[in-house]
């Protein structure tokens, strides 16, 4: 895994909500972006310990 990928992500995230109009869509996804880093961290940190 690339730390790159800590980068990566929100990037997406923010142009992914660049075209939504409606504020519970912008809160899904950035739900779903910030749910995702999490789980990249916790990856991350769990290959960086063995």
């Amino acid at each position: 895994m690339n730390l790159s990928l800590l980068i990566i992500i929100p990037l997406l995230t923010s142009l992914a909500i660049l075209p939504l109009k409606g504020f519970k869509q912008v809160r899904i996804i950035s739900l779903i972006g910030a749910a995702l880093q999490l789980v990249l961290a916790f990856a991350l940190l769990y290959f960086y310990s063995q």
